[in-house]
């Protein structure tokens, strides 16, 4: 199982580098070391011999109980190589640090009373009753008593009036104070931006539209997709019940009425509303099976997981369904190439490649609580399921015992685990 040590060293590596003040060069530094130490040991060791002579000297000086318990451990993957994932990870979550510079859109926070912002709304926006909530990726930054704009980078989230109609890759002039999200001891709403990238807020914006088109065309093409189903929805179904398809099949959750949405939570069944794995996996065995029958095994295959990704960035592409669709696309393909899926293995794995692209995801409860539910399931399912199938064998016949286990597993056991 090396593929579970690696992930698993880089991702200690990236909660490390959350703790320990060490810069992004120490991190590289500490990587090259282990990397090479490593090549020189292969080297000795193929031409000498050298290594394991030694080796060999320091285990018979260790007392029989120190031997015992080395001999004992058993890691698929040089202790050098776990360095160097380890480092990596340290220099991936330091490197993903925002700086401290004027170029930066953090510097600007507080500074002056108003500022005007140019940018590219990256998302569409967020509709709610009174107002839109829009993200930008900022390009350029001018105090508003000023006339030269600086070049910064950076997203923002602004806050303006409902009557304006914006699109993903607008690029947008917006006048207004620009601030550090709010925090306090119950609750970091800067640590909960920061983690999506976000490090700035402008509460109340003037907004005036610049041109159109400068995002991604396939990007746009998405988007433009879902604003169209989500007319379609609301065209056929009236309120709640379109604003609750909205949110099952695409995700919008802004437009269901409150009162609905307090009646899911306080019946525990919330989770119907927000996308999640369960989406995923319809989808994953929905179009495995017809595209394979239309277009073979592996085109089959790899239709469907561009499908999946295309669904995943339709539906907002949160850390749970991020999870379950790479998850999902590991498992078609181990299905074609007719190897065993180790669950811990894909788990970890998939947690390593998240981080790889966001290091902060870790830090998301949407992601802890995915990952922690499917290691429940990894580790407990089936040993639960084999436990009551045994009980039930001495009871009941074999017809029986398999279709009551699989009741009872599917119903009652898999919740526990």
């Amino acid at each position: 199982m090396p593929l579970l040590w690696l992930s698993l060293a880089f991702i200690c590596g990236i909660v490390c580098a959350a703790v320990w003040q060490i810069s992004s060069l120490s991190w590289v530094c500490f990587a090259a070391t282990g990397l090479f130490i490593q090549l020189l040991a292969w080297i000795i060791q193929r031409r000498q011999q050298v290594f394991p002579q030694i080796s060999s000297r320091i285990y018979c000086k260790l007392p029989a109980r120190q031997l015992k318990f080395f001999s004992s451990i058993h890691i698929p993957v040089p202790w050098l190589i776990l360095m160097v994932c380890f480092a990596c990870g340290g220099w991936r979550y330091r490197s993903a640090e925002p700086g401290s510079a004027q170029e930066f859109i953090g510097w600007w926070n507080n500074r002056y009373r108003e500022v005007v912002v140019e940018g590219i709304l990256i998302k569409p926006p967020d509709q709610y009753d009174t107002y839109q909530r829009l993200r930008l990726q900022v390009k350029q930054i001018r105090a508003a008593a000023e006339e030269n704009f600086s070049d910064v980078s950076g997203n923002i989230l602004i806050y303006v009036a409902r009557n304006g109609e914006w699109r993903y890759g607008d690029l947008i002039r917006v006048q207004g104070a620009l601030k550090t999200p709010p925090s306090d001891n119950e609750f970091s709403y800067e640590a909960y931006l920061h983690r999506q990238g976000v490090y700035s807020l402008m509460p109340y914006a003037e907004a005036t539209l610049i041109s159109r088109n400068h995002g991604s065309p396939i990007m746009a093409a998405i988007y433009a997709f879902k604003s169209r189903a989500l007319m379609v929805i609301f065209r056929i179904f009236p309120d709640p019940e379109a604003s609750l398809l909205a949110g099952i099949l695409l995700g919008v959750e802004s437009s269901i009425p409150e009162d609905v949405y307090q009646a899911f939570r306080q019946t525990g069944t919330a989770h119907i509303i927000v996308i999640s794995g369960f989406n995923i996996t319809i989808l994953a065995g929905l179009f495995s099976i017809i595209f394979g029958k239309l277009l073979g095994r592996w085109r089959g295959a790899l239709v469907s997981t561009l499908v999946i990704t295309l669904y995943t960035i339709l539906v907002g592409a949160e850390a749970a369904v991020v999870r379950a669709a790479l998850m999902g696309g590991l498992s078609l393909y181990a299905c074609q190439l007719g190897r065993r899926q180790t669950g811990i293995n894909t788990l970890a794995f998939v947690a390593a490649i998240m981080t790889l692209f966001s290091p902060y995801v870790l830090w998301d409860v949407g992601f802890q609580l995915s990952f922690a539910a499917t290691l429940g399931l990894v580790l407990y399912a089936d040993p639960f399921t084999g436990v009551i199938t045994r009980h039930l064998m001495r009871i009941l016949p074999q017809p029986w015992v398999e279709r009551v286990a699989g009741w009872i597993g599917e119903y009652f056991l898999f919740t526990i685990a």
